[in-house]
């Protein structure tokens, strides 16, 4: 094992497939194949299922556990990298997947303008683990999904966007506008838990009941959506972009469910050697706010 095996694997699941993969990584789709099978090897299990003709990939069960160690890895790999050479004027920002694809990109380019005099690096990771990287001051700044109150931290609501069902079946509403749960077979849902509000309102219509296909990360959904009838609720800024992308229809529920909030969240207390890098980064998410709401607000 080395280090590009594991950042190979990473780019699998972040980019959904072993070609989009090889083209973020600059280089064959064999060889990102190749990697893979040696990280596999090395380890002395299967991380991904992959068929041929299959469009995505499929993380196993070792597959799941060996994330959450590659992406601490990667967040060691970079801390490491800087040691000695960290510039004063740098943040370490943390998102969960569905954040950073969907929803943040209108602050990462204003953040991109600024990349020559300051530093900003993005780690991925679930709300659960950003809270705790924050304590640890393992990063700056975090974006999250669900609010946690703790006496040294700033936990501001920044966007709350609707969550949506997201299909390429032609699914028939009731009103020719409003689609009903209780309409929906719910075997053929891919259930993502995407939070305590969202989870006791599940419940609410289907019990302990979780769909046909379990999936930890709504990005792994993408291959899934070609099975027929296939069904999903997400996020909005997400399910725009399932739409034109993939050819998904979007509805809206009857029964609504709860909205999806993006929290911002850092340290009461910012040091010194932070503080221009902190105000640069705040005046970018107040001037990127509007765009980041019509990616969760829907079009009238």
């Amino acid at each position: 094992m080395d280090t590009v095996e594991f950042e190979t694997f990473l780019a699998v699941v972040r980019c959904g497939s072993l070609i989009r993969a090889s083209e973020a990584l600059h280089t064959s789709q064999s060889t990102v194949s190749h990697r893979l099978q040696n990280l596999e090897a090395g380890l002395g299990v299967r991380l991904l299922e992959r068929s041929p003709g299959q469009r995505g990939i499929t993380l196993t069960a070792h597959g799941t556990e060996f994330l959450r160690i590659a992406e601490k890895w990667e967040l060691l790999a970079h801390e490491m990298a800087s040691v000695g050479h960290r510039r004063r004027d740098s943040l370490a920002i943390g998102a969960p997947d569905s954040l950073s694809i969907f929803l943040l990109p209108p602050l990462y380019r204003r953040l991109h303008r600024h990349a020559e005099t300051i530093t900003f690096r993005i780690a991925s990771a679930d709300s659960i683990v950003l809270y705790p990287m924050l304590e640890r001051r393992e990063i700056d700044i975090a974006f999250v999904v669900y609010e946690y109150l703790a006496p040294d931290l700033v936990v501001a609501p920044l966007v709350a966007e609707p969550m949506v069902l997201v299909s390429k079946a032609a699914l028939t509403t009731a009103d020719g506008e409003l689609l009903d749960v209780r309409s929906l077979d719910e075997t053929n849902q891919l259930y993502v838990p995407w939070g305590p509000m969202y989870d006791s309102w599940h419940q609410q219509w289907w019990g302990a009941r979780r769909g046909g296909v379990l999936l930890d990360r709504g990005i792994h959904m993408v291959p899934f959506l070609d099975i027929p009838n296939a069904w999903a609720i997400v996020p909005l800024s997400m399910a725009r972009s399932l739409a034109a992308d993939h050819g998904c229809t979007i509805y809206r529920l009857k029964q609504e469910p709860p909205k999806r909030t993006c929290y911002l969240v850092y340290r009461q207390k910012i040091v010194s050697d932070m503080e221009r890098a902190f105000q640069l980064f705040m005046s970018c998410v107040k001037a990127a706010k509007s765009d980041m709401r019509r990616l969760a607000t829907r079009s009238r």
